[in-house]
């Protein structure tokens, strides 16, 4: 009995099954949405191109969804929460009408609806990491493919508009993840240029040969620009595994696979998932022993092509050092599923034209809803035991109104996410803080409030950060599921000492209570030189002044005695400066010598620097106020 589903119920289903995954998997509704997740909606906020083509200095994780949000941004004027959780689901539509093109089956297009929206509670990051917008610009490029003409290439004007579209798309998922050069490259030996392996002929045209470099220089050029304006480079993103790290890669994997297949994972259902499949894969494999015409698959078959992505794709994370340095996260491996997904739902949509049968639809059926079931089910039992959305719990942050706030990194960003001008968050100077000029706008605020989960045990009575000094102002309080308490930024006000500048051992002398000075006498060796640098710390934005207390002796009044200066990164940035002439001297004794200068960003290794002509004077050096005004 073959069981029928129209086009109309079948594109009902799907529909409900798409809105049922965006209020629980969606930016907006996700209850364990984390930091991680934040940044995408952040930097939809702040977009700045070229420099936010990368997730804010990395060299990693193109940003194709904070990208498309700016059309809901700027045009419709929705939040970038709510832009970003609907650009990333219209990707994922499109993924799914990309790849559910390969099935003819009307059911087997619901089941897989529900594998791709409603994925294992292992690979649910599907929905929420890159691996899964990438995979959907995969999916609408093969179903692009299949529109191409071959045969009618050269003289169609829609065949070449469909090739450079596949080609930006391709571009773009190797953006978003360099992960997908694996799977572009595989198709393109797979579809491109291999027509008919059995015959072992190649038929390749002019024309492909062309869009073939052409595609390649593209996206050379554009992905060796994008990753030109990365800060913070991973050095081993590309690199591989040594053969110790590929043991202990075997150790994890066997180690989490036993914990599975014996059910000891607090998930009850990962066992019962994967002994279920394991027998899905068992029957289908015994129907195409059993039956010679299920057999008769070309070479071009997608089923062969997705099940060779799969195996290739697998080893390279095994072989990455990368995805070992991250500890074999799970979520790397949604590549994985959903290429095996795929190639299990063209194998029963294969038996489903020649061999219909109930029994295997129905077990489909219960595996599929088995694994959208894991999810919910560890949500809602498991880890966070609510299916709240968690805007919900942080969205109560919004009763302190305008605020800086400062956490650890998985409470950070994601705070802000409700309104980023309201609520303007930073990780700690501790935790991996990725965007410095956001540091500048949390600071800016008069409101600053501290969490201190995952951070501290308690809230010291001054915290320094950033250069900064806060003062405790109150009692902590709950908000927001986490512990709270205000601060008040305190003015810089701070002396730089012999100590904490760098300088020359051979100058240091000392009076005799034992204090120490610098002191460079006139004539010494004819040369110049500076007498003190560093200490190379960071400085904020804010209007200061400096004062450099120093004696100086020997001298003639037209002489240039000195040059005191602020620099940042090694002088690539001045701040301020000032030449010190014999008529500025006014005593014997010491004196304080000062400079006024602002800051309209945070400078990193900022440097206070003295310059001596040591032929013009003698000179001693005491310390430096910097002080806030």
């Amino acid at each position: 009995m073959k069981l029928k589903i129209s086009t109309f119920n079948q594109n009902l289903i799907i529909f409900l099954i798409i809105v049922c995954s965006f209020f629980l998997y969606s930016s907006r509704y996700y209850p364990l949405l984390s930091s991680d997740d934040a940044l995408n909606i952040l930097i939809a906020h702040y977009y700045d191109l070229p420099k936010d083509l990368y997730c804010w200095g990395q060299d990693r994780g193109g940003t194709f969804i904070p990208l498309i949000s700016q059309i809901f941004i700027k045009f419709f004027g929705f939040s970038a929460l709510w832009s970003v959780s609907l650009s990333n689901y219209l990707i994922l539509i499109i993924g799914y009408i990309g790849f559910s093109s390969l099935i003819k089956s009307n059911y087997y297009k619901v089941l897989f609806a529900i594998a791709w929206f409603f994925p294992f509670e292992r690979f649910d990051g599907l929905l929420r990491f890159p691996i899964g917008v990438q995979y959907s610009l995969l999916g609408i490029s093969i179903f692009l493919i299949n529109k191409i003409d071959f045969k009618e290439f050269k003289n169609s004007f829609k065949n070449h508009l469909i090739v450079v579209t596949i080609i930006v798309l391709f571009i773009c998922a190797i953006w978003v993840s360099d992960l997908a050069i694996v799977s572009i490259l595989l198709l393109l030996f797979f579809k491109i240029f291999f027509s008919d392996l059995r015959k072992k002929t190649i038929t390749v045209s002019k024309q492909m040969i062309f869009y073939f470099i052409f595609g390649i220089i593209a996206c050379f050029i554009f992905i060796w620009f994008a990753k030109g304006t990365a800060t913070n480079k991973a050095s081993e993103y590309f690199s591989l595994n040594s053969f110790s790290d590929l043991y202990q890669v075997k150790s994890i994997l066997g180690a989490a696979w036993i914990k599975v297949l014996l059910f000891k994972q607090l998930e009850w259902f990962h066992g019962f998932y994967f002994y279920s499949l394991f027998l899905l894969l068992f029957a289908i494999t015994y129907y195409f022993i059993k039956n010679r015409e299920l057999r008769k698959i070309d070479f071009n078959n997608w089923i062969i092509y997705f099940l060779l992505e799969f195996i290739a794709v697998f080893f390279v994370l095994l072989l990455s050092s990368w995805v070992f340095a991250n500890g074999m996260g799970r979520w790397y491996f949604v590549a994985t599923y959903i290429s095996l997904s795929v190639v299990v739902f063209l194998l029963l949509d294969r038996i489903e034209i020649f061999y219909p049968d109930r029994k295997l639809r129905i077990a489909s059926l219960i595996i599929v809803l088995l694994g959208a079931a894991s999810s919910i089910y560890s949500l809602k039992f498991m880890h966070p035991k609510s299916l709240k959305p968690m805007v919900n719990s942080v969205s109560e942050f919004e009763q302190l109104g305008e605020i800086g706030l400062i956490a650890e990194f998985w409470n950070s960003y994601l705070v802000s996410v409700v309104d980023p001008e309201l609520i303007r968050a930073t990780p700690n100077d501790k935790s991996e803080h990725l965007n410095l000029e956001l540091v500048e706008k949390v600071f800016e605020r008069k409101n600053l409030y501290v969490i201190r989960d995952m951070w501290m045990k308690s809230f010291p009575d001054t915290l320094n950060q950033f250069s900064y000094t806060l003062l405790k102002d109150g009692k902590e309080f709950r908000l927001g599921g986490s512990y709270v308490c205000k601060y008040n930024r305190l003015k810089l006000n701070r002396i730089l000492g012999i100590d904490q500048l760098n300088h020359t051992d051979e100058f240091i002398v000392a009076d005799n209570e034992k204090k120490k000075f610098i002191h460079v006498p006139r004539k010494i060796h004819g040369l110049e030189r500076h007498i003190v640098w560093g200490p190379y710390t960071p400085l904020s934005m804010g209007n200061y002044t400096i004062n450099y207390r120093i004696k100086i002796k020997d001298f003639a009044k037209d002489d240039l005695i000195a040059i005191i200066d602020v620099i940042s990164n090694s002088g690539e940035t001045t701040l301020a400066t000032k030449k010190i002439y014999g008529t500025d001297i006014k005593t014997e004794d010491f004196q304080w010598i000062s400079m006024n200068f602002n800051t309209n960003k945070r400078y990193e290794n900022v440097e206070y620097r003295v310059y001596h002509f040591s032929n013009n004077s003698d000179i001693t050096f005491d310390e430096i106020l910097l002080k806030e005004n």
